[in-house]
């Protein structure tokens, strides 16, 4: 199994909840990584390039271990995948990699700057992972908008501040046209209106 920063991406979503041990881990699987903490959910397409890559010139990497499915605990996941060399021209070396471990319970993955190796233990979960995929949507979308994330980060935090944290944080989501403004609307705790517009941006073919 080879794993690039990406992943982190899995462990941001999972679960914190112990009383939800499947879901306070990550599944990966030969083509994707999958978080989720019942109230939402991301699927991350692994980048099966890096098979390609021969590790054997690494130094002292063990026996890697490839092509296996895991359901990993999140939180030690997520220090793993931190050790990563943050300054690096090697694609090779911006990854973590599966090498064969001597307990049965845990996952071994290494990582290196080619002058140390970082090792580190990683717990298998021992629980069933719902089907996600029962869940996805496969019905042609009703609309389709592509927008900033920055800048939906940014009007959510000003909605949130201007009062929707008074109501529970939520915020309803108005989609009118594929090319006008997306509608964010919310009140404070008096019923006072808050309304955000993000307005859409052009993608070409994706």
């Amino acid at each position: 199994m080879i794993l690039n920063k990406k992943a982190i991406g899995a462990c941001m979503i999972a679960s914190q909840d112990t009383l939800r041990p499947a879901l306070a881990c990550v599944k990966i699987e030969e083509k994707r990584m999958i978080g989720a903490d019942g109230y939402k959910m991301i699927i991350i397409e692994r980048n099966t390039e890096v098979n390609n890559f021969n590790h054997e010139d690494l130094p002292n990497m063990g026996t890697v271990v490839k092509n296996e499915e895991y359901l990993l605990n999140a939180s030690q996941l997520k220090v793993a995948l931190q050790r990563i060399p943050k300054k690096t021209d090697l694609p090779i070396l911006k990854n973590i990699w599966t090498i064969e471990s001597e307990r049965d319970n845990q996952v071994k993955v290494i990582s290196t700057d080619l002058s140390s190796n970082s090792i580190d233990y990683i717990e298998k979960c021992d629980a069933n992972y719902p089907n996600v995929d029962i869940i996805i949507p496969t019905s042609e979308p009703i609309a389709t908008i592509s927008f900033s994330i920055p800048y939906m980060i940014e009007l959510l935090k000003a909605i949130d501040i201007a009062g929707a944290k008074e109501t529970s944080s939520i915020v309803t989501v108005e989609i009118h046209d594929k090319l006008a403004p997306i509608m964010l609307r919310s009140i404070d705790s008096n019923k006072n209106k808050i309304t955000g517009l993000l307005m859409p941006v052009r993608v070409e073919n994706r």
